[in-house]
């Protein structure tokens, strides 16, 4: 079940003391701050016990940044997106692209985009059961997150941001209004703080469920509330010079997801060839001699 309203105001966020360091501020509060999130993390404190009271919507600069890197990123993603569009129509067929129903505040939403990587089927809360409608096109894109360009759009329209919480399913804000009240006084983003920091705390979580019933309510009851406490941590920190840092990290994992694949093809040749040269061959049984088939 979904955390109650009381379970969330236990008390504000208390941030761990940053001492004097030659870094910059930005990179000092962050380093604060995911050390108050591991602490917790390893000390199974309450996910409600840091979730603050306050909201922060998104201010006129922050706008111009995302309006001025989006139109500096959209001509060289651009030929990327066309490219990317072309393959999957030759090789999945139409539709190219996937829109997903997500919530902007409590009572709007909107249409966030991707590129298709599955084959069609109801969309659930959390991902991990429908692994399996994956297409191997769509494998690739999500591993190194270019199935996420197409959100460019959002964030011109201004659906969307480049960094903060990343926008929930109706379903999920209709079981934990009050959390997400407070979350989405942010602009939701795609990338942020909590995607980078508890996105694998929460597929080991996820993976021991099941059934997708059980995943849901796992999800519902153990990550949102922790995933929210780390976004309003965000949003007490919000700075430009925080969200350059966490677009950089963001870009890291498309880069590592990149040369993963480069370096499993250097590697795939010689056992590819070794299978082929099995499947290949045969026994002659009146010659008893092995022959090459053409």
């Amino acid at each position: 079940a979904a955390p109650s309203a009381a379970e969330l105001t236990v008390f504000p966020v208390t941030l761990i003391p940053i001492r004097p360091s030659c870094k910059p501020p930005f990179m000092t509060v962050l380093s604060g701050e995911l050390s108050l999130i591991r602490q917790n993390l390893q000390n199974r404190l309450p996910a409600s016990a840091c979730l603050g009271t306050w909201g922060r919507p998104m201010t006129p600069g922050k706008r111009c940044f995302d309006l001025v890197l989006v139109l500096v990123l959209l001509v060289p993603l651009g030929a990327v997106m066309l490219i990317i569009a072309v393959v999957l129509l030759a090789l999945q067929g139409r539709p190219v692209f996937f829109a997903s129903v997500r919530m902007r505040s409590p009572a709007r939403s909107f249409r966030l985009w991707k590129f298709r990587t599955m084959l069609p089927g109801p969309e659930t809360v959390t991902a991990g059961h429908s692994a399996s409608r994956v297409t191997r096109c769509g494998g690739i894109l999500r591993r190194v997150r270019l199935d996420e360009l197409p959100q460019l759009w959002n964030i011109l329209r201004g659906d969307m941001s480049f960094v903060g919480p990343r926008p929930p399913l109706r379903a999920v804000v209709a079981a934990c209004p009050d959390i997400y009240a407070r979350v989405l006084a942010s602009r939701p983003g795609v990338t942020g703080l909590a995607s980078l920091v508890f996105h694998r705390h929460e597929a080991r979580i996820l993976a021991r469920c099941r059934t997708p019933g059980a995943a849901e309510d796992t999800y519902l009851r153990r990550c949102v509330a922790r995933k929210a406490r780390i976004d309003l941590i965000y949003q007490a920190r919000r700075s430009t010079g925080l969200d350059l840092v966490l677009i950089a990290r963001t870009l890291a994992v498309p880069i590592g997801g990149i040369g993963g694949i480069l370096r499993a093809r250097r590697t795939a040749p010689r056992g590819i060839r070794r299978k082929e040269q099995k499947s290949n061959v045969w026994r002659d049984p009146v010659n008893q001699k092995s022959r090459r088939i053409a």
